[in-house]
């Protein structure tokens, strides 16, 4: 799933006026063996104005919360999560899925 926010901001001084629906957040929800679930969301709020944060992915673990930001990861039996610079992927098996951060205006 994702969220989307609208925006309008101004960009090169003003030139520029970018008025648009962004995708602000992504969740993630998986099924693991023996009954198990996680769930993790990508917050590009949590982005600083270089790109990165370190609570930028939360979740849980078959219950146990989570957090993680700038080259953090997270191993959660199957589920393979990890973040770079301001980007962060969750694979899965033979899914993957990529997530590309840009800090809000």
């Amino acid at each position: 799933n994702v969220k989307t926010e609208e925006a309008i901001f101004t960009l090169h001084d003003g030139a520029l006026t970018v008025n648009g629906t962004f995708i602000t957040e992504a969740h993630i929800a998986a099924r693991l063996p023996r009954n198990r679930r996680a769930a993790a969301s990508f917050f590009s709020k949590e982005l600083g104005e270089q790109d990165t944060g370190w609570e930028v992915v939360r979740g849980t673990c078959t219950n146990h919360p989570f957090k993680f930001g700038w080259r953090g990861s997270k191993k959660c039996y199957e589920l393979d999560m990890a973040m770079d610079y301001s980007s962060a992927t969750f694979e899965l098996g033979n899914w993957s899925v990529a997530v590309n951060g840009m800090r809000s205006c």
